[in-house]
């Protein structure tokens, strides 16, 4: 097995109702859209600047940034999500935005489950870690309905956080919780 981001989505991940994949030319503007609502930002550190969305969507679809992706409706083809994942305080941490449109469907928990499984499929680690303002309890139930342990709280960007683990299947969690079985 190796490092996720050198493998990083050979292959598209399909699930009932969406397709996880590394984004691509003609994504730019759902992603631009994503980093400028203020309703998906909202716990993100707000609404990016259109011009700073435009620029990083263009390095997202340009592949420069392994570990990107877009979450895709099946029954519309529409983008309606995206995310990655990245070593950014640490251990693998994988993150997300939807559009609210798509929220309360289970579309994003369908993708977080499929990406947290080919995770562990694909690489040695025993840990991936998701983090989520504790204002924000719908990302919270997301992440625990997928297996996701609460791990600690935090204060960052001048509010609390929480930081959930997924393990491993077999790996023991904190206060002994079994994940991923």
């Amino acid at each position: 097995m190796s490092d996720p981001v050198t493998t990083w989505l050979p292959v598209p991940i399909r699930t009932g109702r969406v397709v996880v994949r590394p984004p691509d030319r003609g994504d730019e503007d759902a992603i631009v859209e994503l980093f400028t609502d203020p309703e998906v930002r909202r716990f993100l550190g707000g609404p990016v600047e259109p011009e700073v969305a435009h620029a990083r969507a263009a390095e997202i679809v340009s592949g420069a940034t392994r570990g990107q992706f877009v979450i895709v409706e099946l029954a519309t083809g529409v983008v309606v999500g995206s995310g990655d994942i990245s070593r950014k305080r640490g251990p693998w941490e994988i993150s997300y935005q939807l559009r609210p449109a798509s929220w309360g469907r289970g579309l994003a928990s369908e993708a977080i489950s499929a990406l947290v499984d080919w995770f562990f499929a694909n690489t040695d680690e025993d840990l991936l870690i998701a983090v989520t303002q504790d204002a924000n309890a719908r990302s919270a139930r997301l992440l625990e309905r997928n297996g996701a342990t609460l791990a600690t709280r935090f204060e960052q960007y001048g509010a609390l956080q929480r930081q959930y683990e997924f393990r491993r299947a077999g790996q023991v969690g904190p206060e002994g919780h079994r994940v991923r079985v």
